[in-house]
């Protein structure tokens, strides 16, 4: 969902997929899907949908998951920095990592992506992601990070 060129990372050789800016615009396709189409334009929803559901199962595959660090990346190349050439679709030259994760935005998109899928894998990494049983952890400290985590703790008591 996201290739953006920034030239402070990569040496500007590379368009970027920025987990911080993905698990943004995901809340925002929420959003918008909730409170500007809902239930008066299906279709619309719909389309919104196919798009969570891409850009949330980026967030916990390869190669924008580590398996190490158990959280998405936070910055990986998707393409060369020239947007006429095409995107690098499924795997990123060696350098193509900025080698951080990020275990702080990303927290809604489990929620999203399970809630358009209803694949618990979502949830696996959520929880992979936390270190311990998700619920528990969750609300072991319910305000840490609340404006981030809101959409699957609220999820997780759901279920």
């Amino acid at each position: 969902m996201q290739a953006t060129l920034l030239y402070n990372v990569f040496n500007g050789q590379y368009r970027c997929r920025q987990s911080i800016e993905a698990a943004i615009a995901e809340h925002a396709l929420v959003g918008m899907r909730e409170s500007v189409f809902g239930r008066a334009n299906p279709s619309a929803s719909q389309s919104i949908n196919r798009v969570l559901e891409r850009s949330c199962r980026a967030m916990i595959s390869s190669p924008y998951w580590s398996q190490a660090g158990q959280a998405p990346w936070s910055l990986v190349g998707v393409g060369p920095n020239d947007s006429t050439l095409p995107l690098f679709c499924g795997s990123i030259p060696p350098d193509g990592n900025a080698g951080n994760t990020d275990a702080y935005q990303c927290w809604s998109s489990f929620a999203y992506g399970y809630e358009v899928t209803g694949d618990g894998l979502f949830l696996l990494k959520a929880q992979e992601m936390l270190g311990q049983p998700l619920r528990a952890g969750l609300e072991q400290n319910p305000l840490d990070n609340l404006a981030n985590r809101a959409a699957l703790l609220e999820l997780v008591q759901r279920l």
